[in-house]
């Protein structure tokens, strides 16, 4: 969809700069801030039109939009800056209106049309989620009739895209990161990989191309830049090779692969067998029993304390 077809990413953009208690936005600050979206996603757009964001403020300020309190005050020589007379308000704490239906319907028949395809696993699940979102946005007394779990407060998750986008394009980022018990450091660093485990996101990045592999659980992040640099080209990873062996994301630099059988109580073993604990899993039925072939981790020790209760025995 062009980019001038896109009024919601344009109120979006204007939300975050009115809001911006930091930076005074005047008409031209505007116009540059939503001009660098857009030609960030196509390099031939010309840009947003002065009558289109005056129409966007406008929209922004109506009934039929939200009914935003944007006001101007006086900046430097004769210049006004934009900004929200409440600075606790903002489009995404107020009701679902009418466009922002009518543009998430756009996206539901156009992700309709790859539904089945198998190079788009998950799609269904996908539609159902945002068709369900829209449902109770249009109709927040309704009764709730699906859970899909995970934690919609997870700290870090504002870092989802900007990252993808880092991965995706081989850009370097600037991060300031606080590690479980560690003192927080800024450095630069290599994205090279995002990962979702028991409800947490995380990036793989690489330092060096000796390929010393950090990983980075989003809800340790303080801040993230992503940078014009590229990423070298003689930094690759591969996810697979790297994360086949083991249970969750952290690789212990020695560790090596063993088979690991556990025998556990008749009450308990049906949950293993139907939840693998590793896709190597192979069961045996009549001794309640499982193995498998991984390297140990933290992950690993996890789950087998979370059965210990009801483990007979562990060889390996």
């Amino acid at each position: 969809m062009p980019t001038t077809k896109r009024p919601l990413k344009r109120y979006s953009i204007l939300d975050r700069c009115f809001s911006n208690t930091g930076r005074n936005y005047t008409f031209d600050g505007l116009k540059e801030a939503i001009n660098e979206w857009m030609l960030d996603k196509d390099p031939q757009s010309k840009g947003i039109s002065t009558r289109q964001l005056r129409d966007d403020i406008a929209f922004m300020k109506s009934s039929d939009g939200w009914e935003a309190p944007i006001e101007t005050f006086p900046g430097e020589g004769k210049k006004r800056y934009y900004r929200y007379d409440d600075p606790k308000f903002s489009i995404n704490n107020r009701p679902v209106n009418q466009t922002q239906v009518e543009e998430l319907k756009m996206a539901l028949d156009a992700l309709d049309a790859f539904e089945g395809l198998p190079q788009f696993q998950g799609l269904e699940d996908l539609i159902v989620k945002l068709q369900s979102d829209m449902d109770m946005a249009q109709n927040p007394k309704q009764s709730k009739i699906i859970d899909w779990g995970g934690n919609p407060y997870y700290k870090g998750k504002e870092y989802l895209a900007p990252l993808y986008r880092a991965v995706s394009e081989r850009r370097q980022v600037q991060m300031t990161y606080t590690p479980f018990g560690g003192e927080s450091r800024t450095f630069v660093t290599n994205p090279v990989y995002l990962k979702q485990y028991n409800n947490r996101w995380f990036v793989v990045a690489l330092l060096k191309k000796d390929g010393f592999v950090f990983v980075n659980a989003f809800d340790r992040i303080d801040n993230l830049v992503v940078l014009d640099t590229d990423i070298p080209r003689n930094i690759t990873f591969d996810a697979e090779e790297y994360f086949d062996p083991i249970v969750g994301v952290s690789r212990p630099m020695d560790g090596e692969i063993e088979e690991i059988e556990i025998q556990l109580a008749p009450e308990t073993y049906p949950y293993v067998k139907t939840k693998p604990i590793h896709h190597s899993q192979k069961n045996y039925d009549e001794e309640c029993k499982v193995k498998v072939k991984v390297i140990r981790n933290l992950e690993l020790e996890s789950i087998i304390a979370s059965y210990s209760k009801t483990i007979l025995k562990i060889t390996g």
